[in-house]
Order: structure tokens, then C-alpha cells, then sequence
């Protein structure tokens, strides 16, 4: 007798975009410059911002921030911002709004209702959606001081990478399945988490980090992945600095590889001494820094 196994009803069947998007839209005049679209990100803990008077819909990063950064220029973080946000109406299905996402490498999609704009959704809505929360409790703020302090590369230059860094790491194993990083994510509020796995060398075994993100988890629900291991889909690079370096050179190399998360090396052989994200950094040049 042969039998077979039904397959796993995805999490995002039967959704629509209006049941998990966020009402009302973060944003900032297209003019504003670097420390205050950097106080607005860390303020309210996002990654992105919507630019209000823009001719079209575009968004400014977290990773345009620190690129402006690390070049000192306090207004080109505006200006850089090239990309056009994809948009979606209420009634989209959830997983073609993720499909549209996953192909335009886009980590959020604008809401259109009848022309207007009426919300957003992110890739974190998404992740919180697979791990069954909430995403509109899930993704809730956490509100935190933030104020235009110092030029930007000589407050970065000062600082270094232990002084910013959030201690210790939230790692999973790389067995752990999609939906159960999800959930981890979604619990913790997290945009990433580490995966730890162990490989073989000439020099025996030894513990190896990688990074899945929430978009790696949105890219394996487009992709029907949702009960791979997380170490299959972690495919965010997990770029390494030092405790010691300079805050400015740490955010020259995140913006040079394209992550926002860097796992803050404690010494050969060490476990991590922890991650420092460009919410990290973008605190520092809000002024949450001293």
C-alpha cells in the first residue's frame, strides 16, 4: 500500500493584502535631509521611509542612509533614492503581493486604494504571517528617543563597533525549519537571525555563521520552501567586523556588500560577540549616541 503525504496549506492561502497591510504611511518630504530621515528610522524602527512629495512612489533605506553617511554628504540620502516602491491594491491576493516582492527584491509594496494611498506591507508583515502572528501586533514600534545630533561622519568616525552594537546574538540551528525562523523573528522582532551550523575543514569541525533575513524567508514562501531548513535558505552574506573598528568603516563595508546586519567578531575560535545593524547605526546618527 503506498501512501502519500498531503501537502502543507501555506499560511498565506486565502489572504489578502487589506487583512495584514498597515494603515497609513511613515514618511518624509523628498528635501528632508540625513539626520532627520536617519531619526525617523530609528525612532520608530524601520528600514525604509516613504518619500510624501516625491512624483512618484519612492522610498529612501537604511542602506542609503549609511552610503550617504560614509560619504559625509548630509543631503544626497534624498536624492539617491532611485528606486519606485511596487504597488498593490487591498484585494491582491497576499501571496501574489509576496510574488511581486520576491521578484522586485522589494522588502515593502505600496497600497493603492482607488489611486490613494492607504498603507504599506513589509516583508516583516510577511515573516510575521508565516509564523502566525499578527503582523500588525508584531510589528508594532518600539518608540525610542532619537534627535539630529553631529555630522554624520565625524559622529561615525568616533564611535566604534562595540559602542553601537546590540550584545549577544539570537541564533537558530540551520535545521530549524522556514516557518520556525519565522516565528522566531516575528516573536523577537527581529528583521535577521544567525544560523549556526557546524562544517569540516582539514582542520576538523568548526561552528560557521550565515544570516537569513526576512526577506530569505519571503523569497522560500514564494518559492514553496516553507519546511526547508533555514541553513538551505540563509542566503543573506554574513559579512564579519570587528568590536574595535570604527563605526564609519563598519558602515562603508555593510553598504559595499548590501546588508544590513553584521555579526560583530569576538576573537578566533569565539562565539559572536554580537550584531550590529544599520538601526544601530542610523541610532547614532540620529544622535542616540552622545
Amino acid at each position: 500500500m503506498t501512501t502519500t503525504t498531503a501537502p502543507t496549506t501555506s499560511p498565506l492561502a486565502g489572504l489578502t493584502v487589506a487583512s495584514v497591510m498597515h494603515h497609513g504611511i511613515l514618511g518624509a518630504p523628498a528635501g528632508s535631509d540625513l539626520p532627520t530621515l536617519a531619526a525617523v528610522m530609528a525612532r520608530h524602527q524601520v528600514h525604509s521611509v516613504l518619500l510624501t512629495d516625491a512624483d512618484r512612489p519612492a522610498i529612501v533605506t537604511d542602506l542609503d542612509l549609511l552610503a550617504a553617511a560614509v560619504e559625509g554628504d548630509e543631503r544626497v540620502a534624498a536624492g539617491r533614492s532611485g528606486r519606485s516602491l511596487p504597488v498593490v491594491a487591498p484585494a491582491t491576493p497576499l501571496d501574489a503581493a509576496v510574488a511581486v516582492m520576491s521578484e522586485a527584491d522589494a522588502r515593502h509594496v505600496l497600497v493603492h486604494d482607488d489611486g490613494t494611498p492607504a498603507g504599506i506591507v513589509s516583508s516583516f508583515d510577511v515573516v510575521a504571517v508565516i509564523g502566525g502572528h499578527d503582523p500588525r501586533v508584531a510589528g508594532l514600534p518600539r518608540p525610542r528617543p532619537a534627535r539630529a545630533g553631529a555630522p554624520a561622519e565625524a559622529r561615525l568616525a568616533r564611535v566604534r563597533v562595540r559602542d553601537a552594537m546590540h550584545p549577544g546574538v539570537l541564533g537558530v540551528p540551520a535545521r530549524t525549519t522556514v516557518r520556525d525562523l519565522a516565528d522566531t523573528l516575528a516573536r523577537y522582532r527581529l528583521h535577521a537571525a544567525c544560523v549556526s551550523g557546524v562544517t569540516e575543514d582539514r582542520g576538523g569541525e568548526r561552528l560557521v555563521w550565515a544570516i537569513a533575513s526576512d526577506m530569505d524567508v519571503l523569497r522560500a514562501a514564494h518559492g514553496g520552501q516553507l519546511d526547508a531548513a533555514a541553513g538551505e535558505i540563509a542566503a543573506t552574506e554574513a559579512l564579519t567586523v570587528d568590536a574595535d573598528e570604527p563605526l564609519d568603516e563598519a558602515a562603508a563595508r555593510m553598504v559595499a556588500h548590501g546588508v544590513g546586519h553584521a555579526i560583530v567578531a569576538a576573537g578566533a575560535g569565539a562565539p559572536p560577540a554580537g550584531v550590529l545593524s544599520s538601526l544601530d547605526v542610523l541610532g547614532v546618527l540620529a544622535g542616540d549616541q552622545g
